[in-house]
């Protein structure tokens, strides 16, 4: 059992994060990766001060002086991250970041039993909660369903990568050169790729807290977020076998008309047009009409009174979905 625990300047953090780790209570062997990644505020010396605590559990890679690998312009842990799950010698792998923390002491031991009954299985995660500047933001779980299968991760990927344990049997190696130094995210194809090889099974209890607001995805922007995600989604359509990459192209489809609408509302009509000519509309399908007509309504729907008076007819005359009529009007929710 491997535990790889990647941290960047986590010096007020990575303690409480290794010290969830030490305390989990199991009747097998598992080891602790720390991969620091050149941190100058302090972190690698309570690195260092740990692994010398803990010599028989700790592993500690002093990953600063490697080569960065930058996507889009922006310096990433990628090498840092995929070292650790390349040195990783346990059966299963289990992902901690240096500024969160498991509360479980149960968790490994069982993930690890329910991966060991059940073999078709090539991952497991659990809820969650989550925290922001010290304030409880309680449990959080992005579904209600149990099992995941590959088009369910590609769709709504519910995973946080504190709460994940998978076979390093289903670990592609080597990494695609893709998810390498194209993919802005790392732990969504990553996870789509072991699915692969089997489904996954959410386990409905809060074993660890994720701080919002501190990572990469935590700190964006929604609109930030949407494009990360149609990209993710527009690289494993161009990867994927068949029929996994049409699921991916579909989604990337839909993220980008969400895109565009909201593009649309801001005022940022140019951008939203030029959205929504990029956008493969013939990914998507039926189920995706109420999506489209939001994203055209918000693009071409009149502003001011002539506006509100074409809503309220188009209302009583074609019983519109009043989730497509309230982008027009501008909210932010209920577009289905």
């Amino acid at each position: 059992m491997s535990v790889v625990v990647p941290t960047f300047q986590h010096v007020d953090t990575i303690e409480q994060a290794v010290a969830s780790v030490l305390a989990q209570e199991v009747d097998f062997p598992y080891e602790i990766l720390l991969g620091e990644d050149g941190s100058t505020d302090g972190t690698l010396e309570v690195c260092e001060r740990l692994a010398e605590q803990h010599p028989d559990r700790i592993r500690l890679f002093r990953h600063g002086e490697l080569p960065k690998i930058r996507i889009d312009g922006r310096q990433t842990g990628r090498r840092n991250w995929t070292e650790l799950l390349r040195k990783a010698r346990g059966t299963y792998i289990a992902h901690l970041d240096g500024d969160d923390w498991w509360t479980d002491p149960t968790k490994l031991a069982r993930q690890v039993a329910l991966l060991d009954a059940r073999p078709e299985l090539s991952f497991c995660f659990h809820d969650h909660a989550r925290v922001r500047d010290g304030e409880d933001l309680g449990t959080t779980h992005a579904t209600d369903a149990l099992t995941f299968t590959t088009p369910d991760l590609i769709w709504s990927y519910p995973c946080q990568t504190l709460t994940l344990m998978f076979r390093r049997s289903a670990v592609p190696d080597p990494f695609p050169d893709w998810l390498m130094h194209e993919a802005p995210l790392g732990d969504k194809p990553l996870v789509v790729l072991v699915s692969l090889t089997g489904p996954g099974e959410r386990i409905p209890r809060d074993m660890a807290t994720y701080r919002v607001g501190v990572g990469l995805w935590g700190a964006l922007a929604e609109e930030k977020r949407m494009r990360l995600s149609a990209r993710t989604s527009e690289l494993l359509g161009h990867h994927l076998p068949a029929p996994w990459n049409a699921v991916a192209q579909r989604h990337q489809a839909v993220v980008q008309l969400h895109l565009v609408r909201q593009l649309a509302l801001d005022g940022r009509r140019d951008e939203a047009l030029a959205m929504w000519r990029q956008t493969e509309r013939s990914h998507l399908t039926a189920a995706d009409r109420r999506v489209r007509l939001a994203a055209r309504l918000a693009l071409w729907w009149p502003r001011g009174e002539r506006g509100r008076v074409l809503k309220s007819r188009l209302r009583a005359l074609s019983g519109l979905p009043s989730a497509a009529v309230s982008a027009a009007r501008g909210r932010r929710a209920g577009t289905g």
